[in-house]
């Protein structure tokens, strides 16, 4: 019903049939309690104002909400540049952390369904992404571009082959074996490891185009 209604990721949510809201749960709470009903939505798109009439569900699929969309109240919190870098630290931490977890439930996926989470993607949805994000302004693009390396800093020291953590993984068999890994045999697990990371990469790729569309 958002969507529909003309609600876009980045609108600011200013009142609801003319009622501010302090916290998300207290919008929450007023949506829910009017399901079934016509409300006015007040936003900012693009910093331009426009009303929107949203009329919430009463009896929403399984895991959404009655008019299918999240909200988070966020702005953008100045700092000393002392404090500021150990904030960027203990967020970098966090985020690291929520990442690897997020990386173990897609690899589990992988290998006890056999199918690629949904929320997973590659150069084109970054790309969309990162157009979107590039919206809301230039905070939120370069936090944007930190969670993207941090991303890829993590899975790249995975033991996986092609990457430098399935180089490190060789390394440390030679430690443990004592002598070095045949070379042909490094080379041809990491051969056909990124044959698979680029097939992955293909698929991945394919169904982006296919949800742009």
């Amino acid at each position: 019903p958002a969507m529909a209604g003309g609600l876009a990721i980045g609108d600011v949510i200013a009142r609801v049939d003319g009622n501010s809201f302090k916290t998300v749960d207290a919008l929450r709470a007023y949506i829910l309690d009017r399901r079934g009903k016509e409300l006015a939505f007040e936003v900012l798109h693009d910093n331009a104002p426009r009303t929107l009439m949203l009329t919430p569900r009463e009896n929403p699929p399984e895991g959404q909400g009655p008019l299918g969309f999240a909200m988070v109240r966020t702005g953008i919190q100045k700092l000393p540049w002392h404090k500021a870098v150990w904030q960027g630290v203990e967020d970098t931490f966090v985020f690291s952390w929520m990442l690897l977890k997020a990386l173990g439930r897609l690899f589990a996926d992988m290998v006890t369904r056999g199918e690629v989470s949904g929320d997973v993607t590659g150069p084109v949805g970054i790309a969309v992404l990162t157009g979107r994000v590039a919206k809301l302004g230039i905070a939120h693009l370069l936090q944007f571009a930190a969670a993207i390396s941090v991303n890829l800093a993590l899975i790249n020291i995975f033991p996986i082959p092609a990457l430098d953590g399935g180089r490190l993984l060789f390394i440390l068999l030679e430690k443990l074996k004592g002598h070095p890994v045949k070379r042909s045999t490094e080379q041809r697990v990491h051969q056909i490891g990124f044959a698979l990371l680029l097939t992955l990469m293909l698929l991945i790729t394919v169904r982006d185009v296919i949800k742009l569309f």
